[in-house]
Parts: structure tokens; C-alpha cells; sequence
């Protein structure tokens, strides 16, 4: 698998909606293009088809976790 350095995509996986905006927030000021994800099967559904510079998980989520 090639990873595109030149993509500015982070994913976000982050159950807390507040925690998942601010981050968001931040990163996109900082020039990046977040994504951000409630739950690891979302997650996965969109990793099979693009492949970010960096993924931030939550650790602890209800379900399938970081």
C-alpha cells in the first residue's frame, strides 16, 4: 500500500461529539482536511477506500474500540 503524503486527510475517531469538533477545529486551522468518525466500523467503511496521513483514535469507545 503507497500512502499519498501529499493528502492533508486526518481521520478522527472520537465518541464525544464536543472533544471530536474541537479537534477537529484545530487540525482544520492548522491546514489539515479532518474527518472524523463516531464509531470504528464507520471508520473502517472508510478506510478501505482512502488512506490518511494519520489516524487519532479514541481508545475507549462503547463497541468496536480504538
Amino acid at each position: 500500500m503507497l500512502v499519498d503524503m501529499s493528502s492533508r486527510e486526518i481521520f478522527i475517531l472520537e465518541d464525544d461529539l464536543t472533544v471530536r469538533q474541537m479537534m477537529s477545529v484545530v487540525l482544520g486551522k492548522a491546514g489539515y482536511v479532518p474527518i472524523c468518525f463516531a464509531d470504528g466500523n464507520a471508520l473502517l467503511v472508510c478506510a478501505r477506500q482512502k488512506y490518511p496521513i494519520c489516524i487519532l483514535l479514541d481508545i475507549v469507545l462503547p463497541g468496536r474500540s480504538g
